[in-house]
């Protein structure tokens, strides 16, 4: 992550467009509902190339997500490496949402990244501001 910063333009977009096609094969190779949805569009992932091709895909809507969620998980994704979180409710119904704990990990790198950048580094006090939910959710935190 750290050597990424100074990567050239087009080595940020060869990568970036990697990840995505890496994403679709397996949306399509291990989530039920992904593979359904293409092949009733008629895409098939190595139509996905990059950042253009995105508008060929299927568009999932928060309806969907919450009718579909059994057949939305990968079945190669081990419930141990899983963690929910919850929407911030901005529509008025917070949801659920389910993500590997892999990803969880870059993320939260990528974002004190770009705090470290502003100069703010792990470990200072800082306070945050931003949206919530509208309504009160249920939810523990696991950390």
């Amino acid at each position: 992550l750290e050597e990424s910063q100074h990567w050239s333009r087009e080595r940020l977009l060869r990568f970036r467009d990697e990840k995505l096609r890496r994403l679709v094969a397996h949306a399509y190779g291990h989530v039920p509902y992904y593979r359904r949805l293409m092949n009733d569009a008629g895409v098939q992932p190595m139509s996905i190339q990059g950042l253009a091709d995105l508008p060929k895909l299927p568009i999932l809507t928060k309806d969907m997500l919450r009718e579909q969620h059994a057949a939305l998980r990968a079945d190669d994704i081990d419930d141990a490496h899983v963690e929910i979180g919850v929407t911030g409710g901005t529509t008025g119904n917070p949801m659920r949402v389910r993500r590997d704990r892999a990803s969880t990990v870059w993320q939260r790198a990528a974002y004190w990244r770009g705090f470290g950048w502003a100069g703010l580094h792990l470990g200072e006090p800082w306070v945050q501001v931003f949206g919530g939910s509208l309504g009160l959710v249920n939810v523990s935190r696991k950390e």
